[in-house]
């Protein structure tokens, strides 16, 4: 990846992570794009840190990308532009991503997040409300909250707004190349990408889960 944008060369970049999960990976790859050190891990997971003291519990995510190094910026006067779409579907994780993303300032920078599920049609699913759910917890899809009896669901659950990828690119993503397109979303990746045919002709580098 890191030589894919090394050639590229780009004075703006497009992403669009579709589960962004604790960001983490998004913000190393806003980073990665813009040579700009706002975009920080050490920071995000400071910030991270206060949103979930406010009142959510966490897990760290299985891959552990906030213990591992991030990109090394050589020339810090040499920016280039970006914009991420950080979409998650867990409302405790989107709560945290948006009161992060909002105490660094970095919806100025282009790194926007989204509450919402992908999947291969437009509609309404159901993940684990504020106060069920876990912030970076990944082990939840869409399927979670419909494997509960109806009580438990009905009081455990919320609606979250669900687009298939063409929709959701359609309607919040602007025109051109999507430079990186990432997909992780606890088994439902095929889903996305069968919800995505315009999209994919967009996209130059493609990540999922399998």
């Amino acid at each position: 990846f890191d030589n894919y944008v090394m050639a590229k060369h780009t004075s703006g970049y497009l992403s669009v992570y579709v589960g962004c999960n604790e960001a983490v990976d998004a913000i190393n790859t806003m980073r990665t794009f813009t040579h700009n050190p706002v975009f920080d891990k050490n920071a995000w997971r400071v910030a991270l840190l206060q949103a979930v003291n406010s009142g959510h519990s966490t897990c760290r995510g299985v891959c552990k990308q906030d213990s591992t190094s991030q990109f090394e910026i050589q020339e810090l006067n040499n920016h280039s532009n970006a914009t991420i779409h950080c979409i998650e579907a867990m409302p405790v994780t989107a709560s945290v991503l948006k009161t992060a993303a909002s105490e660094l300032k970095l919806g100025q920078q282009g790194f926007h997040v989204v509450h919402a599920a992908l999947s291969r049609q437009d509609g309404v699913t159901r993940f684990p409300k504020v106060g069920v759910g876990v912030m970076g917890e990944e082990s939840k899809g869409i399927s979670f909250c419909e494997t509960m009896g109806v009580d438990k669901r009905n009081s455990s659950c919320v609606d979250v707004p669900m687009y298939s990828l063409d929709s959701f690119v359609e309607k919040e993503v602007q025109d051109g190349i999507i430079h990186f397109l990432s997909i992780d979303v606890e088994g439902y990746d095929y889903d996305v990408l069968m919800g995505g045919g315009k999209t994919l002709k967009r996209v130059e580098y493609l990540e999922f889960e399998y």
